[in-house]
């Protein structure tokens, strides 16, 4: 569980995040583990209040599982599942509207195999709305009408990316919005 975590933090780091391990514990009924996700702030030691849980699976997730998740992560905005597996009745509760709350699953492939540091793979910087306001004024063009990536592509799940985010792939200039 401890490799798991350090890895899972390898990439939380890219998001200014961090999973606490102080905070482990099963969730009842399964055999999953819960962790808090802090947010990395160099005023308060560290790490600030909780942001997210982290939902640590050693095996398959079915529908039961993620209604269960759901059910005990009620009080947080952010959802992150790690599990080997999850079917795909799991992942449709998880892609259905949840609210002001976003989930998302990360898989053993997110953590082992580390994208970014591919040398093919573009740098992705999020645009703020004045950013946008300014590159459909430059094009005479509106944010709908530029090509999509996929909230399930490897790179969004890495950065967590939210449908809705205008990205720039930084080395080729292309612009991409962030759907379900």
């Amino acid at each position: 569980m401890s490799d798991q975590l350090r890895k899972l933090n390898v990439l939380f780091r890219r998001r200014g995040l961090t999973a606490v391990a102080s905070s482990a514990m099963p969730l009842p009924k399964t055999s999953m583990t819960v962790f808090e996700v802090r947010a990395l702030d160099d005023a308060n030691d560290g790490v600030s209040e909780p942001c997210a849980l982290l939902f640590i699976a050693p095996g398959a997730l079915g529908k039961a599982d993620i209604i269960r998740i759901l059910a005990f992560a009620s009080s947080v905005n952010h959802v992150i599942v790690y599990s080997n597996a999850v079917s795909l009745q799991a992942m449709q509760i998880l892609d259905a509207e949840h609210g002001d709350r976003f989930c998302e699953v990360l898989n053993y492939k997110d953590i082992v195999f580390d994208k970014p540091l591919n040398v093919l793979v573009p740098t992705y910087k999020v645009l703020n709305s004045v950013e946008i306001k300014d590159i459909e004024r430059r094009r005479a063009t509106t944010v709908d009408k530029f090509p999509i990536m996929l909230r399930s592509d490897a790179m969004a799940r890495v950065f967590g990316f939210r449908p809705g985010d205008v990205v720039l792939a930084v080395e080729t200039g292309c612009y991409r919005i962030v759907v379900r």
